[in-house]
């Protein structure tokens, strides 16, 4: 934490930065422009920075940043200074948080299924017999059900995934 924070008022004004430590390791710290024009894109497109060369020794360091998901991505580039737009890679990744949080929909849709036999071969229950069950629609107990399977499979095999190490 000192690390950072010594870095950050090298490179910032005094009136442009303030902090506040809660406990070792912990601070709540606050920028105001003028700030680097990557931290300003990152704030504006709803991102936060997860790696930056203010936390490191090396002047040009890189950024890394996460981004919400949507269509946040355009409005990043175009805060970001003219001529930085060749060196900046993009990675989508498909799960926004740990693969086996099933909500509790999902947890209740699987459960039926498997106890009705609907993963069995030769199946036992219908999709039609685990909407009925759950109380909705067919199409949405696919929906429920294609959610948790790709979560499920995403906590398997998400080592597997392979990201850019880089933005």
């Amino acid at each position: 934490m000192d690390h950072l924070l010594g870095a950050l008022r090298r490179r910032l004004r005094d009136r442009n930065l303030a902090s506040a430590r809660f406990y070792p390791g912990h601070a709540l710290v606050r920028i105001t422009e003028p700030a680097p024009a990557a931290c300003i894109a990152t704030y504006r497109a709803g991102g936060i920075c997860v790696a930056c060369p203010l936390l490191s020794h090396e002047e040009e360091g890189r950024w890394r940043v996460i981004l919400p998901h949507g269509a946040r991505i355009s409005t990043f580039l175009r805060d970001l200074p003219e001529g930085t737009h060749g060196r900046v890679a993009v990675a989508r990744p498909t799960l926004s948080r740990s693969g086996a949080a099933l909500t509790s929909r999902q947890d209740r849709a699987l459960r039926i299924a498997y106890e009705r036999g609907y993963f069995d071969y030769p199946r036992r229950a219908s999709l039609g017999d685990v909407a009925r069950a759950l109380g909705t629609g067919r199409s949405s107990t696919l929906e429920i059900l294609r959610r948790a399977t790709t979560k499920l499979a995403g906590s398997r095999y998400r080592d597997e995934l392979r990201i850019p190490s880089t933005y």
